[in-house]
């Protein structure tokens, strides 16, 4: 047993000789050296750090970009969605307006069927309300008027031969609807 305490004591010491090796001494620097290194370190600290400063502006300055583009497309999207309801409402009022109009005075379709007719109303075909059937046969005497139910009074339709005229008011105001929506102001 004495030989491994012996052996044990061996080992300890040469690692705490090991431990005890000699180090090289600190170099020493004069105090302009070390308020240059100190100069150098915080300007090469400073400029790191704006870099980094200018790096975050330039994310933050895209982020404000795409939300601030985000927020237009969502009001002109929202825009868009506003004037169609108020163009429908509008529209909704003409066609009740016109319909009222119609109502109390059948009578006020002639204008409207004066400017459609053609010179020659031999083979032409007036397609209008039964209410309205009278008084466009006193309008149009040498033209054929036929009742057709399908149609609102104030409707129109003219059939000739060759031709076929809409002068229904949803139709007016379908084309309207075209002419308004049209981007360049012109007929879509």
């Amino acid at each position: 047993m004495r030989p491994d305490r012996n052996r044990g004591v061996l080992l300890a010491g040469a690692a705490s000789r090991a431990a005890f090796q000699p180090i090289e001494p600190l170099p020493s620097f004069t105090q302009e050296e070390v308020d240059d290194a100190y100069a150098r370190g915080f300007l090469a600290g400073t400029e790191d750090a704006q870099a980094d400063a200018r790096r975050a502006a330039t994310q933050i300055a895209a982020g404000f970009d795409q939300a601030s583009a985000a927020v237009i497309d969502e009001l002109r999207r929202i825009d868009a969605s506003r004037r169609e309801e108020i163009v429908d409402f509008a529209f909704e009022v003409a066609r009740w307006l016109v319909q009222t109009e119609l109502t109390i005075d059948p009578a006020t379709v002639v204008p409207r069927l004066e400017a459609a007719l053609p010179d020659r109303v031999e083979e032409l075909s007036i397609r209008v309300a039964p209410k309205l059937v009278d008084i466009v046969r006193a309008a149009a005497p040498d033209a054929q008027v036929v009742a057709d139910a399908s149609l609102a009074l104030g409707d129109l339709r003219l059939v000739a031969p060759d031709a076929q005229v809409d002068g229904t008011i949803e139709d007016a105001l379908n084309r309207l609807r075209v002419f308004l929506s049209a981007d360049d102001g012109t007929l879509a």
